[in-house]
């Protein structure tokens, strides 16, 4: 796998294999040898013209915006920087959380609608990261059946199982367990406050989108075809 950051350097010295603290290697065609002047370099003009590019692209977001609207994130410390020389701290988890909870538009295409905060979207986003979910009773973490879901989200069963299918809620352990109800081996699934609320969520956000309801339903019908 090639490295972003190059070149890299020995730290430590290996007798054995003769590599002294400091030493730069180099890949050429079949071998690894200490690298020459040309490789290297390349090697630091092609680092110098990144640095140059990235910071090309943050001068005109800068321009664009005006600078006493701006503040920096370090996304090493999870601090952001104000121009009004205020420095806050942020957890990575609930700047996911947020982002996870956030409407997005896409930029070019947005219809306002008072009263639903949304985000722009200029570049990429990865909500890949999810909340370690710690080994929990199900009594106590997982304290819903789906009657219960269905109770309190004001649905039928039937919608509930289409949302709990299309969604794979079963398949997260964030949002339930398998609990084995007989000696047969029957399994019943239990839910937690975490899957009230993304259900909770998504029940307001499929109000008034009938024909996305209606895909999702039609999913868990046909889903043993």
């Amino acid at each position: 796998m090639e490295a972003e950051q190059k070149p890299i350097i020995a730290q430590k010295a290996d007798n054995g294999e003769k590599i002294t603290s400091g030493d730069v290697y180099y890949r050429y065609r079949a071998r690894s040898e200490k690298i020459k002047y040309a490789e290297m370099s390349r090697i630091i003009d092609e680092r110098a013209a990144k640095e140059r590019e990235g910071l090309m692209k943050l001068f005109e977001v800068i321009r664009k915006s005006g600078t006493a609207n701006l503040g920096i994130i370090n996304y090493g410390n999870g601090k952001f920087s104000t121009p009004y020389g205020v420095d806050v701290a942020f957890d990575r988890k609930l700047v996911t959380q947020v982002l996870r909870k956030a409407k997005f538009i896409k930029e070019g295409s947005f219809n306002e609608t008072d009263g639903i905060p949304v985000i722009k979207v200029t570049g990429n986003i990865d909500l890949a990261e999810e909340v370690p979910v710690p080994d929990l009773e199900p009594d106590i973490g997982y304290p819903y059946i789906q009657k219960d879901l269905a109770e309190k989200l004001e649905i039928s069963t039937q919608d509930l199982y289409a949302l709990i299918f299309y969604y794979k809620m079963k398949e997260a352990k964030r949002y339930s367990i398998g609990v084995t109800t007989s000696r047969s081996g029957g399994r019943n699934f239990k839910f937690s406050d975490y899957a009230l609320q993304f259900l909770q969520d998504k029940v307001t956000e499929l109000q008034g989108n009938e024909a996305e309801f209606d895909k999702i339903r039609t999913a868990y019908k046909n889903r043993n075809k």
